[in-house]
């Protein structure tokens, strides 16, 4: 998932045996939306989602359906491959799946592509007509997304009074501010991935080679990324001290300190910063296009073997109401997965200055590891 702090791949499974797997599915009876009955949750995602859902969504949920029970539990992304493969042996089995709704986990796309998913469409969740189409593409249309996040520019307005707009202008005013700039090692956090990602893609002239590097895999398209590792090389003179930082939140730090006056982030992650005071008033953030640096979208999926059908879907539908959008925007700066034009007025300011109408995807895991391999031998 794009949504990750770090885009990888679930290790050790093989999408031919999970489409095996996925050959059946449960024939047990479906209770309605309205019977007393309890859902599990699922998700590997940090501390901030688990308590977006245990203290905001669910305790509301289950207000507004109080026969509802919902039981959320977690586990880091190194048990994804796990989940991946008990949720796989359940519909071989015909049995019931290990979770009920998945949440946010990594292992969403491969459970997507070897059909282990209810399909989701306006006729069982009505409400994903206010949701971009093109969020539902990188699914198949088998999850619903309920949130998002981007890589955008953070800059320290009282220092950049009028910050760049597009990637041309933010290359040259990295030249023109040396040590003024810095970005996280791709490897180490999606943010320093996300920028690397924005000037690859810059090169790469034809839209079905770059449709191709962000769908599937093809090592012979990486030619096309040359021109952007030599600019990335010749930015090494103005990057801060010459040094790329380990994570996300390092790079943050440098522009909480002042050390450097601008430097590519996640949304939701300065958005959570300029709320806690750790940034200042004076600091802003930007979308930056021609190319947009890229984003995603967080998926809901439904096991196609869980016995609670109706009620995951009332779940999902419920979730993409304006005032469950705004919480998430509130709670943890999610973009929102709707129009955001039908957020209440106080929601639609928190992303003032960014774009949130849509999310240019990151490059394939398997293409990220070779981009990754070869910023570390070609860029510092």
């Amino acid at each position: 998932m794009a949504f990750r702090r770090t885009v990888t791949a679930v290790a050790a499974m093989t999408i031919a045996a999970l489409a095996l797997a996925a050959c059946s599915s449960s024939n047990k009876e479906q209770p309605s939306a309205d019977a007393a009955q309890t859902l599990t949750l699922f998700t590997d995602s940090d501390v901030n989602v688990q308590a977006l859902w245990n203290k905001t969504l669910i305790p509301a949920f289950q207000k507004a359906h109080p026969k509802i029970k919902l039981k959320l539990t977690s586990a880091d992304a190194s048990a994804d491959a796990t989940q991946l493969a008990k949720l796989a042996a359940s519909v071989k089995a015909n049995q019931d799946p290990p979770t009920d709704v998945i949440i946010d986990a990594g292992f969403i796309p491969d459970a997507v592509s070897a059909g282990l998913l209810t399909g989701v469409k306006t006729s069982n969740v009505p409400n994903l007509k206010n949701v971009d189409k093109s969020l539902m593409a990188p699914v198949n249309n088998m999850a619903v997304p309920y949130r998002g996040s981007a890589v955008v520019l953070a800059y320290d307005s009282a220092k950049v009074p009028t910050p760049p707009k597009t990637l041309d202008e933010l290359v040259a005013q990295i030249k023109a501010h040396p040590g003024k700039f810095t970005y996280n090692s791709p490897s180490t956090g999606g943010s320093g991935q996300g920028f690397v990602d924005a000037v690859l893609s810059r090169g790469v002239t034809n839209p079905n080679d770059l449709k191709k590097m962000q769908t599937g895999y093809d090592e012979s398209l990486q030619k096309e990324w040359d021109a952007g590792f030599a600019t990335l090389h010749d930015l090494n003179t103005s990057i801060y001290q010459k040094t790329y930082p380990n994570g996300n939140q390092d790079v943050l730090n440098l522009l909480a300190k002042g050390q450097i006056d601008m430097a590519p982030t996640w949304s939701d992650m300065f958005l959570s910063s300029k709320k806690s005071g750790a940034l200042g008033a004076s600091f802003k953030a930007a979308s930056i296009s021609e190319p947009s640096l890229p984003g995603g979208a967080s998926y809901l999926g439904l096991p196609k073997n869980s016995k609670h059908q109706e009620v995951a879907l009332t779940l999902f539908n419920w979730v993409l109401e304006p005032t469950q959008q705004a919480q998430i925007a509130s709670a943890i700066a999610g973009y929102p997965a709707i129009a955001k034009n039908l957020l209440p007025t106080a929601a639609r300011s928190t992303f003032e200055g960014l774009d949130t109408s849509s999310l240019t995807p990151f490059f394939s895991s398997k293409m990220v590891n070779d981009m990754n391999n070869l910023w570390q031998k070609r860029v510092p």
